[in-house]
């Protein structure tokens, strides 16, 4: 299939990465330029506007530059210099003829949004999506060496050009993920209680509340409301867009209540994310996303959140090579975080830590390594498998203390899982 010939090409062309990442590039963030507004008629809205609603606000975004030099000898290509990288952005605003000021604020307040992701975010994104590029060889194909040359060259183009549109990619998402968490607060301006101005506000001090990627280090408590997936599901690299994807909507079938309403029946969704790049305190970057779970018999969503801050780590788990960790962020319950039409303890007793600003976290524990120390993706190109948690983080070393029956059950059973597979 097409990914699998995608991902052999791409081991092929694997680059060595020095064990030092090299400095971070220069970064030059224009400024966020005002928004584009195109009016149209209220009788004849565009046909690509999303159901149910009056006008759009799309974030544009471009990362450009990163010229590099390097040597190019015995059908290698080394990169030795990366030259600056510039980024720019505008938000395209579409409203009708007829919007009223509360509907025009509501979109500026989206344009208002996109500038504050991008002023602060923007260039950290940048950096740690080129980390490393500074440094890399690149083994050339042909039947010469000076054919050997200009291949490996034109590879080393080829990642550059990758690195520049992941970061582009991830600023991008990022807008998207904080822009709906607005919707989902001011209830896409129909809220009674959240205007624009309380919608932006909590839209960004939510966002905020998550500890830096890579920093968090926690696991989660299972003597706390916790729910996830045993049954080790598919995860897939997708090497021509950079994104990590959970396949198909998994059912929960673990939670610290084993009698849990929720169990066989909560199906999760989680919007697929951007492999960034490593950071300088040794993690993998990836963006920010979204989190559903939905009642399988009914359809009802339960639960809808967001995961700020998202990094990859080697696991500290028995059993897995990985951990990608977030900061679950799960909305008030005035604005639908949790719908708990189920009776279920888990959702209400996240809901009840939600409430209280108690962090709550994600979890995927992989069952093979994503990246090396690099951030080479060395995952099979088939994928890899993953456990899944949702809960309340406990701190590491000390969370191995506190973990309980069900993280520990889980490392048991997937060694005993590996053992009757062998």
């Amino acid at each position: 299939m097409t990914f699998r010939r995608v991902a052999f090409g791409f081991v092929a062309l694997l680059a060595l990465v020095p064990p030092v990442l090299a400095q971070d590039v220069d970064v030059t963030t224009q400024p966020w330029s005002d928004p584009t507004i195109e009016t149209f008629d209220h009788n004849t809205p565009p046909g690509d506007l999303a159901a149910g609603e009056d006008a759009d606000a799309t974030p544009f975004a471009s990362v450009t530059g990163a010229a590099f030099g390097g040597v190019a000898a015995g059908g290698k290509f080394t990169v030795n210099a990366v030259g600056a990288v510039t980024t720019s952005g505008h938000t395209r605003i579409r409203q009708p003829d007829n919007a009223s000021d509360t509907l025009k604020g509501h979109e500026q307040g989206h344009d208002d949004l996109n500038k504050n992701e991008y002023d602060g975010r923007a260039a950290g994104k940048v950096k740690d999506a080129l980390r490393g590029f500074n440094g890399q060889m690149f083994m050339g194909e042909g039947a010469t060496e000076a054919a050997r040359n200009a291949d490996a060259t034109a590879k080393a183009q080829q990642e550059r050009d990758r690195r520049l549109a992941r970061a582009q990619d991830a600023i991008l998402d990022q807008m998207g993920t904080l822009g709906t968490k607005y919707d989902t607060l001011t209830a896409h301006n129909t809220s009674p209680t959240v205007d624009t101005a309380k919608g932006k506000q909590d839209a960004l001090a939510e966002r905020d509340r998550a500890p830096r990627a890579g920093e968090q280090g926690n696991l989660p408590d299972s003597s706390k409301p916790l729910a996830g997936i045993n049954a080790l599901t598919p995860v897939v690299y997708d090497l021509s867009h950079d994104r990590i994807s959970l396949s198909g909507s998994p059912l929960l079938d673990v939670a610290s209540d084993p009698t849990d309403t929720i169990l066989g029946r909560g199906a999760v969704q989680v919007k697929p994310f951007v492999f960034i790049g490593p950071q300088e305190n040794g993690t993998m970057h990836l963006s920010d996303t979204s989190l559903q779970i939905v009642d399988i018999p009914s359809g009802d969503l339960l639960m809808n959140a967001f995961v700020y801050e998202l990094a990859y780590t080697p696991s500290s788990l028995p059993g897995f090579a990985g951990t990608i960790q977030g900061f679950l962020d799960i909305p008030p319950a005035f604005a639908g975080g949790i719908q708990n039409t189920i009776g279920s303890n888990f959702l209400d007793g996240m809901q009840a830590l939600s409430a209280a600003g108690t962090p709550t976290n994600f979890w995927f524990f992989t069952t093979d390594a994503l990246f090396d120390a690099q951030g080479n993706v060395i995952v099979d190109p088939d994928g890899t498998t993953a456990a899944l948690r949702l809960g309340q983080p406990v701190p590491e070393p000390s969370s191995l203390l506190l973990l309980g029956s069900g993280l520990l059950g889980l490392a048991g059973w997937r060694r005993r899982r590996m053992s009757s597979t062998a």
